[in-house]
């Protein structure tokens, strides 16, 4: 998803922080000295996400929050979470994703700056 927002006069940096609640970056979150950013990650459910555009003017940071209703769900379909998986491979399902779409999947994956 790309994002990109008006110069804020006397902007040395900006900041995009997307959350599950207002104020929260537990999506994701980026600081930059552009006016557009690269949102690699959406919410796991359809629903509301919340967006917190900073903006540093004359060193003080200063934002503006917004909502936006998604309607896309995201996340894997199985196994189901918290179920034991004991073979040494398991086929896991996922939706949400479009054909041509980078897809990575790990014992770890970390999102962010």
């Amino acid at each position: 998803m790309a994002l990109s927002w008006s110069t804020a006069a006397g902007a040395d940096n900006y900041a995009i922080w997307i959350g599950t609640t207002t104020g929260a970056f537990d999506l994701y979150s980026v600081y930059t000295t552009l006016t557009t950013a690269t949102v690699p990650v959406m919410p796991r459910a359809a629903g509301i996400a919340d967006v917190r555009l900073w903006a540093r003017v004359g060193g003080n940071w200063l934002f503006n929050d917004y909502s936006y209703t998604t309607s896309v769900s995201l996340g894997i379909t199985s196994p189901a979470p918290g179920s034991s998986i004991s073979a040494a491979t398991a086929l896991i399902a996922w939706n949400g994703f479009r054909s041509g779409q980078l897809c990575a999947m790990g014992r770890e994956h970390h999102w962010g700056v």
